[in-house]
C-alpha cells in the first residue's frame, strides 16, 4: 500500500517531445499554417494489458507512433511537427500546404487513426498548435487572453499561500511552462517550481512553500501584470560575435567593435566575494546591460571559457 504506479516503472529512455517552438522554426513571413488532431488516439492502437492507466511510459510510447508519422511525411517531402496526437504544417504557399493537409490525412487513415474533423485546420496564416496562437504576417506567437487573465489570477492566488498539494504545484507549473513558449527565459524561473514538486510523493503531499519558490511566482506575477501575451520571433540566423570574460579582478566583454572592460573593485565592490563561476556569467550580464538595444529580437550566442557558466546558463 502507498506505493505509486509509475514507482514500478523502472528506467526508460528520456524522450524530446516537439513544442511550439519547433514549430515557429519553420514559419517565416506569410507562410501558410495547417494543423490536424486525432480523435481519441488512444484507441487507435492495442495497448498491451501491462500498461496500466497514468503510466508515465504511455506518452514515450505513442511519441514513437506520432514521430514514425513525421518522418513517414518527411520522405514525401513535407516538414510537420507532430506532438502526440497533434500535427502541425507549414508551407509557403497555399497551394502546397493544402498539398501536405490532403497528404497527412490520407496517410493517418490508412495508419488507422481517426481524424477529429471538427478541430482540422485548413491553410491559413493565423493558427492556435498546442493552445498558442502563431501568426505569419506578423511573426509573432500570443497566447489567448482569456486564459492569461486565468493564469494572472492564479499566480495571486499562489502568493497567499503558505501550502500548496503536489497536484496543485503541477498545476501550476504545467501553466507556466506553456506560458514559456511566449515568454523569453520563463523557463529560469520554473525551475525551482519543478524542484519543489520532486520532493513530493503523492499527489495529495504538501509542500511548505519555501522563499526561493515564492520569489519565482512573484517573477512571473509582476511580469505578468504587465506582459500583453504576444512575443515576436527570434531572428533565424545568431548572432555569433559576442565574447566575454571575467577574473578575480575585473571582466570585459567585445562585441564587434565595441568593447566594455569593469574593475570590481572599483566598479562593483560587491563582487570582490564572488566565486569566479559567478563572476563570469555577471560577466555575461554586463554584456547583456551594455549591447541590450542591439539585440533586440535576436538569438545570441555568447563565447565563454568556464563550464560551469555555460551550465548555469543553459539551465
Amino acid at each position: 500500500m502507498g506505493s505509486a504506479v509509475n514507482d514500478f516503472a523502472g528506467e526508460f529512455d528520456k524522450q524530446r517531445f516537439q513544442t511550439v517552438d519547433d514549430a515557429c522554426k519553420l514559419v517565416l513571413k506569410h507562410f501558410y499554417m495547417a494543423k490536424v488532431d486525432l480523435k481519441a488516439a488512444y484507441r487507435s492502437v492495442r495497448i498491451s494489458k501491462k500498461l496500466p492507466f497514468r503510466s508515465k511510459l504511455a506518452p514515450g510510447i505513442f511519441h514513437k507512433l506520432s514521430q514514425a508519422v513525421r518522418r513517414m511525411m518527411s520522405r514525401r517531402g513535407f516538414t510537420i511537427v507532430a506532438y502526440l496526437d497533434d500535427f502541425f504544417i507549414c508551407e509557403r504557399t497555399k497551394k502546397r500546404c493544402a498539398q501536405a493537409l490532403a497528404v497527412l490525412i490520407a496517410l493517418l487513415r490508412k495508419l488507422g487513426f481517426c481524424i477529429s474533423w471538427s478541430k482540422v485546420t485548413d491553410p491559413c496564416q493565423k493558427i492556435v498548435f498546442l493552445g498558442v496562437e502563431i501568426d505569419s504576417t506578423t511573426l509573432e506567437t500570443r497566447l489567448p487572453i482569456s486564459k492569461l487573465t486565468d493564469l494572472k489570477s492564479e499566480l495571486a492566488e499562489f502568493l497567499l499561500r503558505k501550502h500548496a498539494s503536489k497536484k496543485q504545484l503541477q498545476s501550476l507549473a504545467g501553466k507556466l511552462n506553456w506560458a514559456s513558449a511566449v515568454v523569453r527565459g520563463g523557463r529560469v524561473f520554473l525551475r525551482r517550481i519543478i524542484n519543489g514538486i520532486m520532493r513530493l510523493k503523492q499527489d495529495w503531499h504538501k509542500l511548505r512553500m519555501p522563499g526561493e519558490i515564492l520569489q519565482d511566482i512573484k517573477w512571473w506575477h509582476d511580469f505578468m501584470s504587465t506582459f500583453n501575451g504576444k512575443s515576436f520571433f527570434l531572428a533565424k540566423v545568431p548572432i555569433t560575435s559576442v565574447v566575454t570574460d571575467a577574473c578575480k579582478s575585473g571582466a570585459g566583454g567585445f562585441y564587434h567593435s565595441d568593447w566594455f572592460y569593469v574593475n570590481w573593485v572599483e566598479d562593483y565592490p560587491f563582487a570582490t566575494q564572488l566565486h569566479i563561476n559567478e563572476l563570469e556569467v555577471f560577466s555575461v550580464a554586463l554584456a547583456v546591460k551594455r549591447w541590450a538595444q542591439n539585440w533586440r529580437g535576436k538569438r545570441i550566442i555568447v563565447y565563454c571559457d568556464k563550464a560551469a557558466t555555460v551550465s548555469c546558463m543553459i539551465q
